[in-house]
């Protein structure tokens, strides 16, 4: 069966879901690090929305009581070519996660965004599977020289 319909729906849905959840980060940094793969299989299609593990921090935030640890701080200021204002990567990321500790981060959610608009997609995805399917049985039909597919 023709897929190209279904494929474009995904493909479509993937770019607006990017779209949305770097809307709702504001359109930093971290919004560049977004993107989305679409995987063939036998079974059909798989939809990935792909960014860092360290996301998930990003979405749910982090409550106040322990620092993360000061080489995944120093790691992601050098990532990020943050220097230190004064002295060095392992003082200010001591002192990061001291305030880390102290006050937590604050949530902001966007994973959910993908869930969100979850009915959009199911109807994207039935049109395009009824315009594969149609596709699909005119060529059958065709081959067959049963009906006329200049209707």
């Amino acid at each position: 069966m023709e897929t190209k319909h279904i494929k474009e729906s995904l493909e479509i849905y993937g770019k607006e879901t990017v779209e949305r959840m770097a809307k709702a980060l504001n359109e930093t940094y971290l919004s560049s690090r977004l993107g989305y793969k679409i995987d063939e299989t036998n079974e059909g299609f798989n939809l990935y929305i792909t960014m860092p593990a360290s996301f998930t921090w990003v979405d749910s935030g982090r409550k106040a009581g322990k620092a993360p640890p000061p080489n995944v701080i120093e790691s992601w200021m050098k990532k990020r070519g943050i220097s230190p204002y004064q002295g060095t990567y392992k003082t200010a990321a001591f002192l990061i996660g001291r305030k880390i500790a102290r006050v937590g981060i604050k949530p902001r959610p966007f994973i959910k965004i993908f869930y969100d608009h979850i009915q959009e997609l199911n109807k994207m995805l039935g049109i395009g599977a009824s315009i594969d399917l149609a596709n699909s049985l005119q060529v059958i039909f065709d081959d067959a020289g049963v009906g006329d597919s200049n209707i």
